[in-house]
């Protein structure tokens, strides 16, 4: 066997098998601790582990392992470094300076992470198929992408409000279908940074679709809050089988007479529009008929109620008390002319 040590401590030479009964050190800068053997392929078997004190270690052409700073270390391929584990214990992939726990710069095109789960080809549906994210603190956060019969890849985001307590509030299909669940009495917000206009959108619905960059618009919620849908209808469920209790209603035409129908304006600081508009006013409805109104509470910044509330009209049902009071009105007009006629004819 030939072994030859250069200066600057690397090792050149065939190697068959050889048993070392101390540490050994090779130019100060590998120590291997009760070196036991290395074999006829070059592998060495070490019963207490491998101590790099300075330099690196070369693993084939281009790649290598080094210490180049106290307490870090690195993993250069192809002349780059690709790796490095900060002293804090910071991971840099693609970076050595990493700034966070892990810390990714992607040099080129292509996943920056990609997580596989192996089904061995049993197809197993309803188990994490890929990606599984946990975080915040005592894991109060969650990512996943599961297989649920048919519907493979669903991605599933979950919160807590404790540790291990986990609730699945949105999830998207691979046909793009979004469910959201909260049990807030908020619900779900919509916020745009523009400003009041029929220009901009705060909510649309498009039909004829084929990407994300196309369709037709046909249900748009504008900014200013004024809805627009390209037909102009509006259903609600009236379905026979879908009711009871069915019996006529009583008169409107008092409550119609004692309502008020007046012009306003938004007040300034109110943030709405403030040109004139025809209405009525929810007090004045609700000494009429107090079902027509609905109150909802008023909150801070901070979603705090501060003990005030907001009257609201529900103007669906004030159209239809004025349906049923223009019934009225019709018959009371219908009579009038039959009697009318009557005495002509006399």
């Amino acid at each position: 066997m030939s072994i030859s040590i250069s200066g600057n401590g690397s090792i050149t030479g065939v190697l068959t098998s050889y048993t070392f009964d101390k540490s050994v050190s090779v130019g100060g800068t590998l120590t291997y601790e009760d070196v036991t053997n290395v074999d006829s392929v070059g592998i060495i078997t070490a019963q207490s582990g491998i101590e790099l004190t300075g330099g690196s270690i070369q693993l084939g052409t281009g790649t290598t392992i080094s210490a180049p700073t106290s307490n870090e270390f690195n993993v250069s391929t192809n002349g780059s470094e690709a790796l490095r584990i900060d002293s804090s214990g910071k991971i840099g992939i693609g970076v050595n300076s990493p700034e966070e726990l892990v810390h990714i710069n992607a040099v080129s095109a292509g996943s920056l992470i990609d997580l596989l789960k192996i089904d061995n080809g049993s197809g197993a549906t309803g188990t994490e198929a890929g990606i599984v994210f946990e975080c915040g603190v005592d894991r109060t956060a969650r990512i996943s992408s599961e297989n649920i019969g048919s519907d493979l890849g669903i991605l599933k985001f979950w919160t807590a409000g404790s540790i291990d307590s986990l609730t699945e509030r949105m999830r998207l299909t691979q046909e793009g279908r979004l469910s959201v669940y909260t049990t807030s009495t908020d619900g779900h917000g919509f916020r745009s940074s523009q400003t009041s206009s029929t220009s901009h959108i705060l909510i649309g619905g498009l039909r004829n679709a084929s990407s994300n960059n196309d369709g037709t618009f046909v249900f748009v919620v504008r900014t200013n809050g004024q809805v627009e849908n390209s037909t102009g209808i509006y259903g609600t469920l009236s379905d026979i089988k879908l009711k009871e209790n069915i019996i006529d209603a009583s008169s409107q035409w008092q409550d119609i007479k004692s309502l008020r129908i007046v012009n306003y304006n938004f007040k300034e600081e109110t943030g709405y529009d403030t040109h004139t508009q025809l209405g009525v006013i929810a007090q004045e409805v609700e000494l009429v008929s107090p079902g027509l109104v609905s109150e909802s509470n008023d909150k801070d910044e901070e979603n705090n109620d501060i003990g005030t509330v907001t009257k609201s009209v529900k103007s669906s049902v004030l159209y239809m008390k004025a349906v049923k009071a223009l019934q009225e009105a019709m018959e009371r007009i219908e009579t009038l002319e039959a009697e009318v006629a009557a005495l002509k004819a006399a």
